[in-house]
């Protein structure tokens, strides 16, 4: 979902697209993803129509959005997730897998053992991320 006066291709919305797609393509195909909705808003000039009836959970992406629409969604839904900065796909992917309840070993070109081993290491080395298992 993007606001009537757009979102940034370079940064939000394309990162988002990105990840999206990096989820679907490599943790299986979209029919097995179905029936679990992640619906993304981002962007600026939301209409109150724009924001009725969204399937949950719901991620609230990037600056504009947050500011703009998150107090309404706040105040209509439940899980709602909020990534309050601009572009870090990194978060939005860590949201995806655990919304979309994928395994991030799904998306692992190597084996449980070496990511379990590659996440330990970066603990040690100040990884502040958590994975989705």
């Amino acid at each position: 979902m993007v606001g009537k006066q757009g979102a940034c291709y370079e940064g939000c919305r394309g990162h988002a697209e990105q990840v999206l797609e990096l989820v679907v393509n490599e943790s299986g195909t979209p029919e097995e993803l179905e029936g679990r909705p992640l619906t993304i808003v981002t962007g600026k000039g939301f209409e109150d129509e724009q924001l009725a009836g969204l399937q949950e959970p719901v991620m609230v992406l990037g600056k504009c959005a947050c500011e703009e629409a998150l107090p309404r969604i706040r105040g209509s839904y439940k899980v709602v997730d909020e990534l309050n900065t601009c572009g870090h796909c990194d978060n939005i992917l860590n949201i995806a897998l655990r919304r979309l309840k994928v395994s991030t070993f799904a998306l692992s070109p190597v084996s449980a053992s070496k990511v379990a081993f590659l996440l330990v290491l970066g603990k040690m080395k100040g990884l502040r991320y958590s994975f989705t298992r």
